[in-house]
């Protein structure tokens, strides 16, 4: 029997650990892939609230976290089977001890979740200021000429946005980390005293031979390792939930998935008509108490129809891109109705209504392959449209993506135009295209 035990356990242990392992990283795959599609699903106007730091500490930091936990699982399980074990052996030795036995125990467990629990709090706190690094980096990224053009502005930066926030993480880290140290010697302790009380006090107590003592202080010596694998896996677990508490808060719950990240394609109908009416739209006050002091927008009526070219004109700050937006249905309006051919557009088609739009917004991301769009519509072409804004000398198009998309603006801007005439779509819309071109550029776009 045991020589057949010997041969199994390798095979069982593989075995488990290879269902645990496939389970984690299914996971981990899952928890991705539904948080990329809930941020695509949201409406654009919450995301922009959220800002782009929070959304990559999530992607990123969060997500490491939980990646963590997952991957600790299965070492996890093994040992807690390991502990469900020995603990049933210690029963069936002597229940008298195995009594005593459990209440230490459990005022153990008591003594260690005190700590515990103060160390949670910083890294709640720790989480927290890794939305204010992640706009740090951003600052950092995206400003670095300025902050090399300009000293003070560089000195001021980096001592008053970036370090006391790395210092605020080192801190508040080390704080937790400290405790659940802490926490662990002194778990490590109370098992030495445990079989000091097994071996010299629980005879006199119980009646216990020295057989049964002998066989439980082994099997509490033999419990340290997987306890005390246990207990250092407890902070991983604690970021872990703090991780997942902080994408919840963002509203972007892993079970409410919008239908437009997996939306099948539809043939469009042929737009006829496209109204406003008393449409409106308000952005919110940062104060949550002053709401309705927002900047608001319309009301507007507006109509559109196949075949018009419609320049919408404004200062800065008058609302043209936010027109843009419900145009688009990025935006959902307050008040009023977007109507499309005659009918109301609701949550269930604004999807499919978006499809009808080619956009270049002045601020856009280029991207670098031409994906979702049909190869006989690039290789018919993408040729022409790159000569007629002079970028086929710099930009070639190979297997569907640019060859390259480190231009200029302007360029940029340009390459952005062609692919959005590659989609071939009904409608049009340019966000201040023209602002960063050349006269010639400009001429050929605007005629």
């Amino acid at each position: 029997a045991f020589e057949g035990l010997c041969r199994v356990l390798p095979l069982m242990r593989f075995i488990s650990s290879y269902v645990l392992i496939a389970l984690s990283q299914r996971s981990l795959y899952q928890l991705r892939m539904q948080l990329s599609r809930q941020i695509l699903s949201a409406p654009l106007a919450q995301l922009e609230r959220f800002g782009t730091p929070r959304l990559l500490a999530s992607l990123t930091t969060d997500i490491g976290h939980i990646s963590g936990a997952l991957v600790s699982l299965p070492m996890l399980c093994m040992h807690i089977a390991i502990i469900v074990g020995s603990l049933s052996y210690l029963l069936w030795l002597s229940p008298p001890v195995f009594v005593g036995t459990l209440v230490f125990m459990l005022l153990g467990v008591l003594s260690y979740y005190l700590p515990v629990q103060r160390a949670r709090g910083h890294f709640r706190r720790l989480r927290e200021t890794w939305d204010s690094v992640f706009e740090a980096f951003e600052t950092l990224t995206e400003g670095v000429k300025e902050l090399k053009q300009h000293r003070p502005r560089r000195r001021g930066f980096l001592d008053t946005m970036l370090e006391p926030n790395l210092v605020q993480i080192q801190d508040q880290s080390m704080a937790g980390n400290v405790l659940y140290a802490a926490a662990s010697s002194w778990g490590q302790a109370l098992f030495f005293i445990l079989i000091g009380l097994v071996l010299f006090v629980s005879p006199s107590l119980t009646g216990a031979t020295a057989e049964i003592l002998s066989g439980y202080a082994l099997v509490v010596l033999y419990l340290m390792t997987p306890l005390e694998v246990l207990l250092n896996t407890m902070p991983t677990l604690t970021q872990a939930a703090v991780s997942v508490q902080k994408i919840q808060r963002l509203g972007l719950a892993f079970d409410q998935v919008g239908p437009e990240s997996s939306a099948p394609d539809r043939v469009l109908p042929e737009w006829q008509e496209l109204r406003f009416e008393e449409v409106t739209y308000t952005y919110p006050s940062e104060d949550p108490e002053r709401a309705e002091e927002g900047f608001k927008f319309g009301p507007v009526d507006f109509e559109l129809s196949p075949g018009e070219l419609v320049f919408v004109v404004g200062g800065n700050g008058s609302g043209k891109t936010t027109f843009a937006k419900l145009l688009l249905g990025l935006y959902k309006p307050d008040g009023g109705h977007v109507y499309f051919n005659g009918s109301v557009l609701d949550g269930d088609s604004v999807d499919d209504y978006r499809q009808m739009f080619s956009v270049v917004f002045s601020e856009g991301y280029l991207f670098d392959s031409l994906i979702g769009i049909p190869s006989e519509s690039i290789d018919r072409h993408a040729g022409t449209h790159l000569s007629m804004f002079g970028m086929d000398e710099i930009v070639k198009v190979e297997d569907d993506r640019y060859s390259t998309t480190d231009v200029s603006k302007g360029q940029k801007m340009r390459l952005a135009l062609v692919t959005a005439y590659l989609e071939e779509r009904p409608v049009y819309v340019f966000d201040d295209w023209a602002a960063e071109q050349d006269p010639s550029f400009r001429e050929v776009f605007y005629s």
